[in-house]
């Protein structure tokens, strides 16, 4: 049944994360290498794809007051907890971060990336006095495919193609905009009870970045103009400041979870807290806003099933803005002719994005992006909506969404590549100043 379906794919796609979910997984890795070798870790090295890489190079990772992939694959393995995913970072103690920077001041973690290597991977080896082990990581964030302890292999699934996950990908992959929008007006309040929890984990951390500057402080900032009567303090600038809050302290390293999809916490903030606020300013009934997230978060995983799970296009500024424009036209009660035209009028806006890496700077991208879905949003209630054909827009959304797709693989595999270039050189040049 297509509904079950559905449903299957949000609880799958929808998990609490503490930290940015690209040096989480390396944290969970070397956790997971930690938990074979049942002793005190000596030696690290891991290997990711050029993605996480990028997305962990310029992120504070929790519990710490540094950034990058190395801090979080010690951390990892010092007091990470493999059985909390991707909140394996959750219990850190003051006293975890000490013994994590002793291993990485020995150089005893190691930490690249494989060149051109496409889709998610984790690869960490680990050395303890008696014993090795290696886990890897692949297509999404906390899939383990292969286990090793003394080269003994313990799990191998890295040639398996029994991918459940894959199958409910490929199957939400072939629906139209239309029969998913048809599935969620037939989903039961009871049956999305469960979409509660995201609205209090992410509106939880977005309060807290309202408090104080956190990150870049775009989403205190913000709040404060208003308070100031420097802006108005209306439905698009509430979704900014919240949004931008929330990212600011998710991306500052706070130790609070935020629910996030397909594998990324601010996909999460985007695709929730814009249709969140909207809700509330509507005072739209819990059945409605149930409704209105399981239909930003089901349009945000179908566009990440083309444009891939990490890529050169900023998934949280085109992807989850997709979905969050199609649950706050939901929340209006716009036929589907006119949600379909939102997400075209966002395509055609913003979908040329692209993703430099996580970073504090991330909670920028979130409020224009914003501006863009809300902006195209009004503007389709409105009867404005792009005409067919016009760039990369096409005739459907779902072909408009393919074509986004195509953009980001193969036609950005070479800006992907730059761009990783580029920060690298940038990262090595601020370390020739330091050292």
């Amino acid at each position: 049944m297509l509904k079950n379906s559905l449903l299957t794919i949000l609880k799958k796609e929808i998990k609490p994360a503490i930290g940015c979910t690209e040096p989480v997984a390396v944290a969970l890795g070397a956790a997971i290498v930690a938990d074979l070798l049942q002793e005190q870790v000596t030696f690290l090295e891991v290997k990711v794809d050029p993605n996480i890489y990028k997305n962990g190079m310029g992120v504070y990772v929790p519990g710490t007051k540094e950034k990058g992939l190395v801090i979080a694959a010690a951390l990892g393995a010092i007091g990470g907890k493999a059985h909390l995913e991707l909140e394996v970072l959750k219990d850190i103690t003051e006293t975890h971060y000490l013994q994590a920077q002793n291993l990485v001041q020995q150089g005893r973690v190691k930490v690249s990336y494989i060149p051109r290597h496409q889709g998610v991977l984790v690869n960490v080896k680990g050395q303890s006095k008696n014993n090795q082990a290696q886990v890897i990581i692949s297509k999404t964030h906390t899939n383990v495919v292969y286990k090793e302890l003394n080269g003994e292999v313990l799990l191998d699934t890295t040639k398996s193609i029994d991918d459940q996950q894959g199958s409910d990908l490929n199957l939400i992959k072939q629906l139209t905009i239309e029969q998913i929008i048809g599935q969620v007006n037939s989903f039961q309040e009871s049956e999305l009870r469960f979409l509660e929890k995201i609205r209090t984990v992410n509106k939880q951390i977005a309060e807290l970045g309202l408090t104080r500057p956190m990150g870049m402080g775009v989403g205190y900032q913000w709040y404060n103009l208003m308070t100031q009567g420097i802006i108005p303090k209306d439905l698009v600038n509430l979704c900014k400041a919240y949004t931008g809050a929330a990212t600011d302290a998710r991306m500052s390293g706070q130790n609070l979870p935020v629910m996030s999809c397909a594998g990324s916490g601010n996909q999460g903030l985007m695709a929730s807290l814009p249709v969140i606020i909207t809700g509330e300013f509507l005072k739209a009934s819990p059945e409605k806003l149930y409704r209105a997230l399981a239909l930003s978060f089901l349009v945000t995983i179908y566009v990440k099933t083309h444009i891939g799970r990490l890529s050169a296009i900023c998934g949280c500024a085109v992807a989850a803005s997709l979905g969050a424009g199609a649950g706050i036209g939901y929340l209006w009660e716009l036929d589907s002719q006119k949600i379909k035209g939102i997400i075209n009028n966002i395509a055609a806006d913003i979908s040329g994005m692209v993703c430099d890496g996580a970073k504090p700077g991330c909670a920028l991208k979130m409020v224009t992006a914003i501006d863009a879905s809300l902006q195209m949003a009004f503007l389709a209630k409105q009867g404005v909506i792009i005409e067919p054909k016009s760039g990369i827009v096409s005739s459907s959304p779902e072909e408009t969404i393919r074509n986004i797709g195509y953009l980001s693989n193969p036609g950005m595999l070479e800006t992907d590549k730059t761009i990783l270039e580029i920060m690298v050189r940038e990262q090595e040049k601020e370390q020739q100043k330091l050292a």
